[in-house]
């Protein structure tokens, strides 16, 4: 399971303290391992206004009534996992980096061809990452 936090000196904080509680609450009494590494680069707000802009054409396109059903719809196919316990768990898109993001996006290009027959492409700023 990933949780963004910030380090500051010898000071850890979790972004989402409450979703980190709920995630705790369903674990057994044991031994676990916390590891912490570097997040990579997220995605600009450039990047991400794109985004949303390209969910509300692929919206229109495919007869849904807002971006956000696309969203939640891409999300839960291709960022969705289960932790080791088998908890099912879906991703934010704003805690993938650049890398993630970008393949996500990818995906997500390949599906709307499919099914929609129309092409969900990427801007130039994404496709150098």
């Amino acid at each position: 399971m990933r949780f963004p936090v910030t380090i500051k000196g010898e000071t850890l904080s979790l972004g989402d303290r409450a979703k980190f509680a709920a995630y705790i609450k369903r674990c057994k009494d044991g031994a676990y391992m916390l590891k912490v590494e570097r997040q990579g680069e997220t995605r600009s707000p450039q990047a991400n206004s794109w985004y949303w802009a390209g969910l509300g054409e692929i919206a229109k396109e495919a007869g849904y009534d807002e971006p956000q059903e696309l969203h939640q719809i891409f999300k839960a196919r291709f960022l969705a996992s289960t932790d080791d316990k088998g908890h099912p768990h879906i991703a934010s898109t704003a805690t993938l980096t650049t890398h993630e993001f970008l393949t996500y996006l990818e995906k997500i290009n390949r599906l709307c061809i499919d099914m929609f027959g129309c092409d969900f492409p990427l801007p130039k700023e994404m496709s150098n990452a």
